[in-house]
């Protein structure tokens, strides 16, 4: 069974990227610690998609990117420095170990992914990939097997992704999904706007001492370790394509000029992505939690949120089970006490498990392993002392 693959080249659109400590690292803790393993300054590089996207194949919905940054929980997504390579095992000379979703409610929203760049790449130093990385100049291409439907028009809608993931890079501003990476001055500028490093009443005079000036975009935006409200106007002014207006909204944000619906809206983005729970929601409104009982009744709300999302877990595995196995039988059964997640690795090395293949072999007529075709199993043939009947 051949299945379909989709390669998601990138151009660059001014997006607001977040910093790399707001985009949270999923894998798990021992798989992070073997990557940087002797790596005394690691670095991580943001991407940031707009989503629906129209991209290689298709149209790219919401739940493609939540399918795809779900992957993270289990393993990290890894990546070719050189592109796309057509081997049965491409190079590995950087990681996707993180991401999240900011859903704007209606199918739209942005889509964060984090990479981990290593000192070595498979092979090769990787020291000239980070200084690419950092000026700003590299983009990322999606791999993937997805899932994905039909509508009247002919056009597909990519919903989730089943297999085959990478994250390459690639040369910039080449292919069709649009997207944006941080660069090291953008990820500075962010930094500072959110710590509260602005002046917001100074008037602009430009800073001659070029050391102690804060540039963007080859513009001086601020000195002194401040950034200047003043020049940020007087740079939109310029047009929109100076970036300067996304800035001055980042900078009113921390100033309380936010409104009650984006508030809402922010703080249950956060919330969705499990970086908020009920409790620090209560603290940071300054809620008392009067007696025992409250306390009891929130972590009560949040243990029943975690046994859903177990369950909701649960109910995907056994639905990979049975698309890959079969719903019942030998083989089925086997599986389901092999393999307890959809890890691919586990997978693939299950299906060379002999006595699963014995199983296999030995039960149905495999076309593709784990889809059975009972159409063309023959009942075995009747015989009396070794003599075969033939019934007429």
């Amino acid at each position: 069974m051949k299945r379909y693959k989709v390669l998601n080249y990138a151009v660059d659109e001014k997006i607001r990227v977040l910093g790399e400590n707001e985009v949270p690292t999923l894998i798990p803790s021992e798989k992070l610690l073997v990557l940087t393993n002797g790596d005394g300054n690691p670095y991580f590089k943001i991407q940031a998609i707009k989503y629906p996207i129209r991209g290689s194949g298709g149209i790219y919905e919401e739940s493609f990117f939540q399918s795809f940054v779900d992957v993270t929980n289990s393993r990290p997504i890894p990546g070719a420095k050189r592109g796309h390579w057509r081997a049965n095992r491409p190079e590995s000379d950087f990681y996707m170990i993180g991401g999240k979703l900011e859903p704007n409610g209606d199918g739209t929203g942005t889509v964060y992914f984090k990479n981990y760049i290593p000192p070595l790449g498979d092979g090769s130093d990787n020291a000239r990939f980070i200084q690419d990385a950092k000026a700003g100049i590299v983009n990322f291409s999606l791999v993937s097997a997805p899932s994905y439907t039909v509508d009247e028009n002919g056009i597909y809608h990519f919903t989730g992704t089943e297999g085959y993931e990478r994250n390459d890079a690639v040369e910039f501003g080449t292919g069709a999904m649009k997207q944006q990476t941080n660069s090291e001055e953008e990820t500075e500028i962010l930094d500072l706007l959110k710590n509260g490093n602005v002046d917001k009443t100074s008037p602009w005079i430009e800073c001659e001492n070029e050391d102690d000036a804060i540039y963007y975009r080859e513009n001086q935006i601020g000195k002194s370790g401040k950034i200047y409200r003043s020049a940020l106007r007087s740079l939109a002014a310029r047009g929109p394509e100076t970036g300067a207006t996304e800035l001055l909204a980042i900078m009113d944000s921390k100033g309380e000029k936010m409104n009650k619906e984006e508030m809402l809206l922010k703080l249950t983005n956060m919330r969705t992505n499990g970086e908020l729970t009920n409790v620090e929601l209560a603290k940071a409104f300054g809620l008392v939690l009067e007696n025992a009982e409250e306390v009891t009744r929130l972590k009560t709300e949040n243990s029943a949120l975690t046994a859903k999302l177990a369950q909701t877990e649960t109910i995907r595995v056994n639905a990979f089970m049975d698309k890959e196995f079969g719903t019942e039988g030998l083989l089925r059964d086997y599986a389901g006490k092999q393999l307890n997640s959809m890890d691919p690795a586990k997978v693939e090395e299950f299906k060379k498990d002999p006595v699963a293949l014995q199983l296999a072999g030995n039960h149905t007529d495999i076309t593709f392993f784990g889809k059975v075709d009972n159409s063309k199993q023959t009942p075995p043939a009747k015989t009396v002392g070794g003599v075969k009947i033939v019934e007429v």
